[in-house]
């Protein structure tokens, strides 16, 4: 008997085990039990602003400055002088290096002309200095100015002229450089 009433124990345990799982699997979880939240928003108000764009700013054209020209070399065939001119350019972006126009006098008759295209770029708030080379040989200049031969120097000028912003439309701004060219 002692042995049915092990087994009624098994089995009366085994049944309650049974029970209380069908009540976990049947009973609703606490995030469920939970009403859930309801957050009224009122209605927000929506605004379409139209702004009307200016332009992009041109800025204003870089200043040339500080200009120099200087005789490297000279022989009894040519001189090579080198012109030198600083850019300022005052704007808060950088700007192409405009394409330079340029006159050599000399006794205030053009010489040699010339344009230089240089793809340099003109860095903001900055000082750039632009650089080129001119070659005089004597026996052109000579055969251009036979009275140059019985001298010893001719004044000199260089006229440098660029054009900043649109082509044909822009700020044309000139500078003048003057000197000497010795002959001997």
């Amino acid at each position: 008997m002692r042995l049915l009433k092990s087994s009624a124990k098994k089995y009366f345990f085994l049944i309650i085990v049974v029970c209380f799982v069908l009540f976990l699997v049947t009973c609703k979880t606490p995030a469920a039990v939970i009403p859930e939240l309801v957050i009224e928003q009122e209605p927000v108000q929506q605004e379409l602003i139209i702004v009307e764009l200016e332009e992009p700013p041109i800025g204003q054209p870089p200043q040339m400055g500080a200009a120099s020209m200087e005789i490297l070399s000279i022989d009894s065939v040519r001189a090579e002088i080198i012109i030198t001119v600083n850019f300022d350019n005052p704007n808060v972006f950088a700007v192409p290096s405009p394409k330079i126009t340029y006159n050599y006098l000399l006794n205030r008759h053009v010489f040699i002309r010339g344009i230089i295209e240089n793809e340099r770029t003109l860095n903001p708030s900055s000082v750039t200095p632009v650089s080129f080379r001119l070659f005089v040989n004597y026996t052109d200049l000579f055969r251009s100015f036979p009275a140059l031969r019985n001298q010893n120097e001719v004044p000199s000028l260089i006229v440098l002229t660029y054009e900043f912003g649109a082509q044909g439309g822009g700020e044309i701004v000139n500078l003048e450089i003057a000197g000497v060219l010795p002959l001997r």
